[in-house]
């Protein structure tokens, strides 16, 4: 009889008599293993990874223009070396400021105000009632702080068997636009010449070209592409993030230059609403594609409003006034808020949170507050220039306070004056 090996096969059923490695794994516990490791590395690696693929973004966009551009333009000493220095600061400072429970606009505020008063980074702005315009931009709230905290609260079950959160995000956002608008409006009249019947012309006609263009806008992108289209979701987010862009730049072309806000959240708000009706949610694709956007711009446009923050021209007087001026009416608008409520189905604990939501600012005053800057270089004039620079100042320091603030009383006192609603316990507890 024949010997029989190990590795002949006698039937079906028969297998080479084989020896696992010794350090053998499967794709189970590989997996484990890279996870296991990454948890020992990195412990909020799902956040990190983040950072580090925008940064690593940045990086290769460098690198593709110094391939393509001489270094005298994008060397280490250019202005765009130095903005990508400020990104990828700004966005580590916010990461780390995210880890106390502060707003990450914050930590990017302070790291241009830093890049500015170490003389690292300069920007040059291109080629009364100034009041009017401090107190429309003081006036708004920042969405970026409430609605994040207000949404943690609702995953929680916190105020949702009353609505607060949908009371506070609507309001907020009314009032937000009805801030942008009077202060488009406001910086027309301050910075257009002509007879005085002509300025005030001026606010009516921005009013009618934001809303106009806004909801023109908004239809197309309701109609075009078709909803049948492969690529609907990129090209609804070019043509409704290309048009808002026009809005911007093209109303300052005309010289109604308050139209551009209005003109973007208009047509925003009227595509949203035509693509609920074709069945998409609030929680559309197009949205998760400007978050996504909102991470490379957030952290420039931070720091550039506090680079624009120089501690050598900055007064005790205006630093003094500047916080009274933020804190005053904003302790005003608690207590309206609060009497404003007392007759609604809140108690007590619920009304004084709703009137604790609005303090929080970053958002608009961030976006807005360089623009009286930026006009008063324009015209050259010397006046006009120390009042806009002391609106920014105003606008940064109120960011400063209410921010961090505002999102920690959020976060501390919902769950202990909200209700708690549970999916078996409709009613709270």
């Amino acid at each position: 009889m024949a010997h029989i090996t190990n590795f002949e096969v006698l039937d079906k059923q028969a297998v080479p008599n084989e020896r696992k490695p010794l350090f053998h794994m499967d794709k189970s516990d590989r997996n484990s293993f890279g996870s296991s490791l990454k948890k020992i590395i990195c412990p909020k690696w799902h956040t990190t990874s983040n950072l580090f693929a925008l940064v690593l973004l940045i990086l290769l966009v460098w690198a593709i223009s110094c391939s393509l551009f001489e270094l005298e333009y994008v060397g280490p000493s250019s202005q765009l070396f130095k903005l990508i220095v400020l990104f990828i600061c700004a966005k580590i400072s916010g990461c780390i400021v995210s880890l106390f429970g502060l707003p990450p606009m914050v930590g990017m505020l302070l790291m241009g105000v830093l890049f500015r008063n170490v003389e690292y980074l300069e920007v040059i702005p291109p080629y009364t009632t100034f009041t009017s315009v401090l107190r429309f931009l003081l006036a708004a709230v920042s969405p970026a702080v409430i609605i994040p905290c207000l949404f943690k609260l609702q995953g929680l079950g916190y105020g949702v068997n009353k609505g607060i959160h949908t009371l506070v995000i609507a309001a907020s956002t009314v009032n937000d636009l009805v801030c942008i608008v009077g202060f488009g409006i406001v910086l027309d009249v301050i910075f257009s010449s002509g007879p005085w019947y002509s300025q005030i012309s001026k606010g009516p006609i921005v009013l009618a070209i934001g809303f106009a263009y806004g909801i023109a806008w908004g239809v197309l992108c309701y109609f075009i592409p078709s909803t049948e289209n492969e690529y609907i979701v990129t090209l609804r987010t070019l043509l409704l993030g290309l048009g808002c862009l026009l809005s911007a730049v093209g109303s300052s072309a005309i010289g109604y230059a308050g139209a551009g806000a209005l003109g973007c959240i208009v047509a925003a708000f009227v595509a949203s609403i035509g693509w609920r009706r074709q069945g998409w949610d609030s929680n559309n694709p197009v949205r998760n594609n400007f978050i996504l956007l909102w991470k490379f711009f957030e952290p420039v446009s931070f720091g550039l409003i506090g680079i624009e923050v120089n501690f050598k021209i900055l007064e005790l007087y205006t630093v003094l006034w500047g916080i009274l001026s933020t804190l005053v009416p904003l302790m005003l608008r608690m207590i309206v808020s609060f009497l404003s409520t007392q007759y609604s189905n809140f108690n007590v604990k619920e009304n004084v949170f709703i009137a604790l939501s609005w303090i929080p600012k970053a958002t608009v005053q961030a976006a807005l507050g360089a623009t009286p800057l930026t006009n008063a270089y324009i015209i050259g004039d010397a006046n006009s220039i120390s009042y806009a620079n002391t609106v920014l100042i105003v606008a940064v320091m109120s960011i400063l306070l209410t921010s961090p603030i505002g999102a920690i009383l959020i976060m501390k006192l919902g769950p202990k004056f909200l209700q708690r609603t549970l999916p078996n316990n409709p009613q709270g507890i």
